[in-house]
Formats: structure tokens, C-alpha cells, sequence
């Protein structure tokens, strides 16, 4: 992740705030097309991931834990961090460079991320959609962003819990951060996010419709932990950018805790597919329309 300058905040939050009301500004479900029976190998539960400003693909691999696979596009801060979880029966789906540029974060470039960020939530839904026509499968959803890419799946979160089924939301990092957010990890000043503008609903939890979530901020993450932090926004963003670092005695507590709350949303997925909880939940017709196909 790259930023060359530090932002100025206000244009920053009222670039963001506009994104969030072009996504999410459409009303709950209404009328539903009725649901089928899935196929057998459906996953229980797809994972949607966003990366963070300026991060390039990483590897594709199969993760240890369960073998589902990536093409990397998740980015590496994610794909470090999901090594940890327990992935069976789970598909993840990193938004690309055509969904979501993942625009770098430098001074003056408030339109720029603007764009990025509004495009990567549309087409956050639109990778929903797209991959219910195509496998005739409804699965669990887990909204997973980092930095930019928490950002826009913050304003993902709302129209991906029209279908009932969203089961959790991992953000780290978070610009959106709320002062003492009860999902929050890390961070024992209570967080800020970089872009939290109280009353414009640009926050953490007015974005939010995940049961369960995992908001894990790294004490003088600047992008989290603001505005205590500007040094090190000016220093190559500090910890910002060590989210899930390989340590050789294994995770903090706090990368535990995240773990731990994943884990209970990827199986909470599993047990909705072992009960046929998901198979009277259809695609919500108000997906197409934000997607725009």
C-alpha cells in the first residue's frame, strides 16, 4: 500500500460521503424473485475482499486451511491475514483491477479515489450478482476490506445483507473508523477513523448490517487511530501498513481475536447451507440495478 502525501481530511470525507449515498442510496428489497433449490456444490459461504490504496495483485495460492484458492487479487495484506482462517466450503472473490483501481492515495486526489471507491462498491455487488446467474448458488457473504478497500466494502455491507444473508464483516485499518466502535479490535484509544464525519453517516456503524464483525485497528494506525497519529501518516504510514506482519511466536492476541470472529462468521455460513437456511433467500432484484447489469 502506497499513499505520497497526506490527504487533506475534510475533502477526503465529502468525496467518501458521496460515494456512500450514490451506492447505497436505492431502497431495502422489495419484491423478490422467488427462490430456487441450489445445486450440491455450491460454497457455503463467498468471501468479497477489497486491497488497499495503490496494493498490487499477490500470489495465487490455495490457503492451508480448508484449500480454497485465490488469484491474489484480494491483495496481500488480506491474503496474509486469511491464511489464518478455517476456509472450507468458502470461495473468495478479490475484486480486480477492472472492479476496483484502488486508487493511490496522495493530495489533491479526492476525485480519484472518489471514483475508485464508489466503482469497487457497485461492483463488489455486481461480483455478487454476477456469480449467483452464473452457479444458480446463494451463498453466505463475508465483506472483507483493507484501508480503501474497507472503505468500499463499508458501503458493499448494506445492499449485500438485502439477500439475508450476510453473515459477518472484517475491515482493517478502517478510514471510516467510529470513536469507540463496539466491533472494534486493537486500538485501546478507542480509533478514529481518517474520514469518520459524524452526521454525514460516514461511519463504521451507520454502515453497518454484518451480525457479526471483526474492525481491527492497529494503535497509531493513522488511518484508524486518528488524528493523534499525523507523524506517522507522514512516515510511510507506520502501522498501517503491518496488519498481520509473520511474527516467529505466532499471532497477538488481538490477530487471534480477529481470527476467532471470522471463524465464527465462516462457520455460521456453514451451518446456514447444513440447515437450507439460504435456499428461500433469492437474489435481490435491487442488486442489478446498483450493478448496472
Amino acid at each position: 500500500m502506497r499513499f505520497r502525501l497526506l490527504p487533506p481530511v475534510r475533502r477526503l470525507a465529502a468525496a467518501a460521503a458521496a460515494c456512500v449515498f450514490a451506492v447505497g442510496g436505492l431502497a431495502g428489497p422489495g419484491s423478490l424473485p422467488r427462490a430456487q433449490a441450489q445445486p450440491a456444490e455450491c460454497p457455503a459461504t463467498v468471501i468479497i475482499a477489497a486491497r488497499g490504496s495503490g496494493e498490487p495483485q499477490a500470489a495465487t495460492m490455495a490457503f492451508p486451511v480448508g484449500g480454497a484458492t485465490t488469484n491474489g487479487w484480494e491483495g496481500g495484506m488480506i491474503q496474509r491475514t486469511l491464511e489464518h482462517f478455517d476456509l472450507t466450503d468458502t470461495t473468495v472473490i478479490g475484486l480486480d483491477a477492472d472492479d476496483y483501481e484502488a486508487a493511490t492515495v496522495w493530495l489533491g486526489s479526492g476525485s480519484e479515489v472518489y471514483e475508485s471507491s464508489v466503482n469497487g462498491a457497485r461492483n463488489a455487488i455486481g461480483r455478487a450478482l454476477d456469480f449467483e446467474r452464473r452457479t444458480g448458488c446463494r451463498p453466505s457473504y463475508i465483506v472483507m476490506g483493507y484501508s480503501q478497500g474497507a472503505a468500499v466494502m463499508h458501503m458493499a455491507e448494506i445492499p449485500l445483507s438485502w439477500s439475508g444473508r450476510l453473515v459477518g464483516a472484517i475491515y482493517m485499518g478502517d478510514p471510516f473508523l467510529t470513536p469507540g466502535d463496539p466491533a472494534l479490535i486493537g486500538a485501546p484509544s478507542g480509533g478514529r477513523g481518517m474520514v469518520y464525519y459524524g452526521g454525514n453517516g460516514l461511519t463504521s456503524t451507520q454502515l453497518r448490517a454484518a451480525p457479526i464483525v471483526a474492525d481491527y485497528c492497529l494503535p497509531r494506525d493513522p488511518v484508524c487511530d486518528w488524528p493523534g497519529n499525523v507523524d506517522a501518516a507522514n512516515d510511510n504510514y507506520g502501522n498501517h501498513i503491518i496488519y498481520f506482519r509473520p511474527r516467529p511466536h505466532g499471532l497477538t492476541p488481538s490477530e487471534q481475536e480477529v481470527v476467532n470472529r471470522a471463524n465464527a462468521m465462516l462457520n455460521l455460513g456453514r451451518q446456514r447451507k447444513a440447515d437450507g437456511a439460504n435456499n428461500t433467500s433469492p437474489t435481490p432484484v435491487q442488486w442489478s440495478w446498483i450493478a448496472g447489469r
